[in-house]
């Protein structure tokens, strides 16, 4: 597939799934504009025309500037000796998964080493 195909391919995927939450988001907070408090319904307002702009960019613009730009090279060669902090996918041959899976509890458990330490 083309760069471009690739990039109007993922937004497509993405579109419902990204409606969904929005409109969700957006109902919530277009409902504080029925509010009894002038800085509740401002806020309601300001959120609800803040997230349709935030969604509007995200699926019209923002994959059109992707297009004009070249498709970046690969940072994680295949055969290279990788870092397991610069590409965790790629970490001793495993696949993206793994390394996807190895990374997050890589973080976790330095996370509650550190809480453990601090708390």
């Amino acid at each position: 597939m083309s760069h471009r195909e690739l990039v109007f391919e993922t937004a497509r995927m993405m579109l419902w799934l990204c409606l969904y939450t929005a409109l969700t988001a957006i109902i919530g907070f277009a409902s504080l504009a029925f509010g009894g408090i002038r800085p509740v319904i401002d806020f309601g307002w300001m959120m609800t025309l803040g997230l349709c702009v935030t969604f509007l960019t995200s699926f019209l613009l923002f994959p059109n500037i992707l297009v004009l730009l070249h498709k970046p090279k690969d940072t994680c060669p295949e055969k290279a000796e990788v870092s397991f902090y610069r590409c965790p996918g790629k970490y001793n041959g495993k696949t993206r998964w793994q390394g996807s899976v190895r990374s997050t509890a890589h973080g976790c458990c330095q996370h509650l080493w550190y809480y453990k330490i601090e708390g």
